[in-house]
């Protein structure tokens, strides 16, 4: 076997140093292809955070003809795809994963969220050879040896740093997943990048995105330096600082505009940023005992340049006397902060150690008291406690949650886990057998069968929790592993069913994966269908009358009992909800009454009065008029079993809404003003009625969100609208309760009595709230919202700036304004949101509006007399397309594929949709009707395509006038004439 070993850590040969690297891993016993099984849900021993391999065919992924079926992974890719794997990357969304191979290739995988298994989709390759069945590029440009990759916070980029000294950027589909190499950056003079001659990528090792996405930082090992990039938010590119900001380094040859004088960054490999933005860190492995963590600055006035903290707060090391000290700090190479910003863990590789550090509020970082400044496999002195599994680490990771640390062991093949304090950062590791995961004859874990996981590098948890992914370098393999975690549950859509069971209960929480069970009480659910660590539906089994808890459960153990998850059996109706839950006083307004038990309903009552009427649609459904009345009432279901009990979710509220509101809302201020920093429209439950009731969330420093419900204390949108207008007696109210944006304050008037007024006229169709405009809200909110009149069928539409940037060219006009508010504008005008979002309120022909987003596009307002909207295509550059006559002399010149190139995957113009009623997206050669929620539709060079992210279209192919129904993650091309 032939290994490089150096001082400060173990690397694939670089080609100037050595011509070919091989490496082969010991031959063991064939592995076993199923997971390293976890003990049944009854076993309370298994704790929080322990690891077990997926099973076979996802148990890893290697690459064919190396060493198989010896090694066991049972997904594999063609040679070279995986060949010394460094490292893989969870995209944000979790939907997505990267690898990289130093002499292979950088890898796409689709993940599956209910239980982490990876699926490749693609790759990219400096070789001619093939490395996946699909979604190929051979001879990518500045690719060869792609050693560590990072992922940008907005999820649009992805950067590759290479053997090559070279810094690839590559544009990311957030709906395929797939990517496309955009540009890159060269150290050398001679690189075939456009930019080249950066400072300080001389062997970079890291890289990461910083948390605003506004620079690239990389660390790289020969130049002993941190290379410093600004990065365009919009489109992804990079440009590195001037100098002296250019890079910072211990080497004067470097030619680094910061040269510090010691020997801090010698061999840096390892970059992290801190949560709070203000810090840098650095895992400097340097010589024999001269390693550091090294701590800089980040001053976000200047582009994002780095300095080094002052005198001794800039590093930590055991050697060097410029340096704070601390305990085995012997060639540190990768490291992990806490998600809540107090602690930075690092391997320390010669001294077979996880380091544990703790945050000062300075950004400089000191040891843990003794016991506990290091985990090591044979302690050798008495500030560190002894661990399992750590001979050489070379990867360390840390759980969303920031309960788990876990370590990469190089030298015995295995991953090594750890519990958190949280109070004081400290780790411990788990109990045998869950101290660690590793591979058969070598580890000396107890937990072995571990396939592919031979020389364990770097390791990455995925965003859910769920998972952890290890780049298993002389086995030339991805392992997937199972990161099992006690499930919560924060709340069930449906609370009530009968007792003969068989209701479809919708759970949402955390910590939810494949294999998990539900018990309602003491019972099994009849199904469980688990759609992602957030999401389950549930059958509900039989039960007896009376209130049970609905637990999850896995191999840590069940959910704790809380208020959310109580579930009734129960023959008499319940109400779950209602949508609207506020009208008029003068009564009239649609409400959708949602529940069980309804059939057979004999009364619907707001309060003691009788709703004006009424319709059973099923069982868990009616559709009843508000008569008049005043105040907060109880809408209540009668059946000949009995009458549904009050509670929180049947409340309707009347209120005066007569005139105009008297305000917009601005949620945005509100949220930060009960102590969270944004708002955001969560899209998970997007569609229907209830809509605009129930997808806005504040969202908390950490991330965390909270619903804002519709009434009630904060946050809500009642209590929203007290703070916008200064004192109770006010609610938030949609004009549309299918639109998101077309909230505004309204205000209460007290009951005159206890149930309420008396009173005639209808609030739906025809009465005050189908003439108030769409009042608009969003991430930075409105404080106030001009009143427009309401759209007029076939003749104007309301629109509104959602986000980024609108700008609208009326009919007879020929420069584009501005659009800032609400504004009505004639149908015929252009709108340009190509780099921004807006909102598109129109007439249907009967009365009412519809409302719909459009985004990233530029297009055509229209409608028709039968109320259809057409955003047809507009703008874009057809004369950059090739000729079919230009095609074919290319094909004869370079082969069929510059021809295809030339002309597929050209996009000229494209235009994003989200809508719910009648609307339909137009491009040169199909058109596509709203049928769901969400498509694209671009115009190539050599047809349209419609992409469906959610849902399902209509299209019609413009050429051959075929219609083609098209469902979520499918497309249609209509091929141009």
């Amino acid at each position: 076997m032939l290994t490089v070993r150096t001082t400060f850590g173990v690397f694939a040969a670089h080609a100037r140093q050595v011509a070919t690297l091989s490496v082969l891993a010991p031959l063991v016993a064939a592995l076993l292809l199923f997971a390293a099984a976890l003990p049944a849900p009854s076993d309370a021993t298994v704790p929080s955070g322990a690891l077990s391999q997926l099973a076979s065919p996802f148990n890893c992924v290697g690459e064919e003809g190396f060493h198989q079926p010896e090694i066991g992974c049972g997904t594999i890719l063609p040679p070279g795809a995986t060949k010394v794997a460094y490292q893989a990357q969870v995209s944000p969304d979790g939907r997505f994963v990267y690898s990289v191979a130093v002499e292979g290739a950088l890898v796409e995988y689709e993940r599956n969220l209910a239980n982490g298994a990876l699926t490749a989709i693609g790759c990219i390759t400096a070789s001619t050879e093939q490395c996946a069945s699909q979604n190929v590029t051979t001879s990518a440009l500045e690719m060869k040896g792609p050693q560590a990759l990072a992922i940008s916070p907005d999820g649009k980029s992805v950067y590759v740093v290479t053997f090559d000294d070279v810094l690839v950027q590559f544009e990311r589909d957030p709906e395929t997943g797939l990517l496309t190499e955009k540009s890159c950056i060269g150290h050398e003079a001679t690189s075939a990048c456009e930019q080249k001659g950066a400072k300080g990528l001389n062997e970079p090792y890291g890289v990461t995105v910083s948390h605003d996405g506004k620079n690239v930082y990389v660390a790289s090992n020969a130049d002993g330096a941190v290379a410093e990039f600004s990065r365009d938010v919009e489109t992804g590119a990079l440009t590195q600082l001037a100098s002296p900001n250019d890079c910072v380094s211990s080497q004067v040859l470097s030619g680094c505009g910061t040269v510090i004088s010691g020997h801090e960054l010698e061999r840096s490999i390892g970059v992290v940023e801190s949560p709070d933005e203000q810090d840098v860190y650095i895992a400097a492995g340097a010589t024999t005992g001269e390693g550091a963590i090294v701590a800089l600055e980040r001053d976000k006035a200047e582009e994002g340049a780095l300095k080094l903290l002052p005198s001794t707060e800039a590093c930590i090391s055991e050697v060097l006397a410029e340096c704070t000290h601390g305990v085995e700090i012997n060639g540190p190479e990768d490291l992990v902060i806490s998600p809540d910003g107090k602690n930075v863990y690092a391997n320390s590789f010669k001294d077979n150690a996880v380091l544990e550090l703790k945050r000062e509020g300075s950004g400089a970082l000191s040891q843990l008291a003794k016991p506990n400044a290091c985990v090591m496999n044979a302690p050798a002195v008495a500030e560190c406690t002894e661990g399992k599994g750590l001979k050489e680490p070379l990867g360390v990771a840390i759980s969303p949650d920031g309960e788990n640390v876990y370590a990469s062991s190089w030298e015995e093949d295995d991953e090594a886990a750890f519990s958190r304090n949280g109070a004081t950062g400290a780790l411990t590791q788990l109990p045998s057998p869950y101290e660690c995961v590793g591979k058969t004859g070598v580890t000396t874990c107890d937990t072995t069968g571990i396939a592919g996981i031979a020389r364990a590098r770097r390791v990455t948890v995925s965003p859910d929790g769920l998972n952890l992914y290890v780049a298993g370098q002389n086995d030339h393999a991805v392992v997937e592993l199972a990161r099992t975690v006690r499930p919560a549950v924060s709340r069930i859509d449906l609370t009530r069913g009968a007792p003969e069971g068989g209701e479809q209960v919708y759970i949402k929480g955390a910590g939810f994966a494949e294999g998990a069970k539900v018990f309602f009480g003491a019972n099994e659910a009849t199904s469980v269908t688990v759609h992602s660590a957030g999401s389950i539906v549930a059958t509900s089994p039989l039960g007896a009358e009376g209130h049970v808890p609905v637990k999850v459960e896995n191999a840590v153990g069940a959910s704790a009992e809380t208020a959310a998850d109580e579930y009734t059996y129960s023959d008499a109706p319940a109400v779950a909800g209602v949508s609207a839950d506020i009208g008029g006083e003068a009564g009239g307004t649609t409400v959708t009454v949602t529940g069980s038990q309804f059939t057979g309903a004999t009364a619907v009552r707001f309060g003691s009065t009788s709703a004006a009427s009424f319709k059973v649609e099923s069982a868990e459904t009616i559709v009843a008029k508000a008569p008049a009345g005043k105040g907060a009432v109880d809408v209540a279901v009668e059946t000949a079993h009995g009458k549904s009990a009050a509670g929180t979710a049947d409340k309707f509220t009347y209120i005066d809404g007569t005139s105009a509101p008297p305000s917009g809302l601005v949620l945005s201020s509100y949220c930060e003003s009960i102590g969270d920093k944004a708002v955001t429209l969560e899209r998970e439950e997007v569609g229907g009625p209830g809509y605009a009731y129930d997808n806005w969330a504040c969202v908390a420093n950490d991330g965390a969100e909270t619903l804002i419900a519709n009434t009630g204390p904060a946050p809500s949108m009642e209590n929203a609208c007290e703070h916008e207008n200064g004192g109770a007696g006010f609610y938030g109210y949609p004009e549309d309760p299918n639109n998101a944006f077309s909230w505004g304050c309204h205000k209460v008037t007290p009951p005159e009595e206890e149930n309420g007024g008396s009173g005639g006229g209808g609030s739906g169709g025809g009465g005050p709230f189908s003439k108030l405009p769409s009042e608009q809200i969003g991430p930075t909110g409105l404080a106030s919202t001009p009143v427009v009149p309401p759209p007029v069928l076939a003749r104007t539409g309301n629109v509104a700036p959602v986000s980024g940037t609108v700008l609208v060219k009326l009919p007879g006009t020929s420069t584009f304004v501005p659009l800032s508010v609400l504004r009505q504008i004639p149908f015929g005008s252009v709108i340009e949101a190509t780099h921004g979002t807006v909102s598109v309120t129109t007439a249907v022909p009967g009365g009412g509006t519809q409302t719909g987003e459009f985004f990233q596009g530029e297009f055509i307002l229209r409608q028709g007399p039968n109320g259809l909207v057409i955003a047809e295509l507009t703008g874009g550059d057809f004369a950059v397309c090739p000729t079919a006559r230009e095609r074919a002399h290319r094909a004869r010149v370079a082969g069929p594929a510059a021809a295809a190139a030339a002309s597929r995957s050209h996009v000229v113009r494209k235009l994003w949709a989200n809508a719910h009623g009648k609307f339909s997206t137009k491009g040169n050669y199909a058109a596509g009707a709203v049928q769901g929620t969400e498509w694209l539709t671009e115009d190539l060079c050599d047809g349209t395509l419609i992409r469906v992210t959610r849902d399902k279209v209509a299209v019609t192919n413009l050429v051959n006038h075929k219609h083609v129904e098209v469902r979520t993650g499918h497309k249609y091309l209509a091929k141009a004439p």
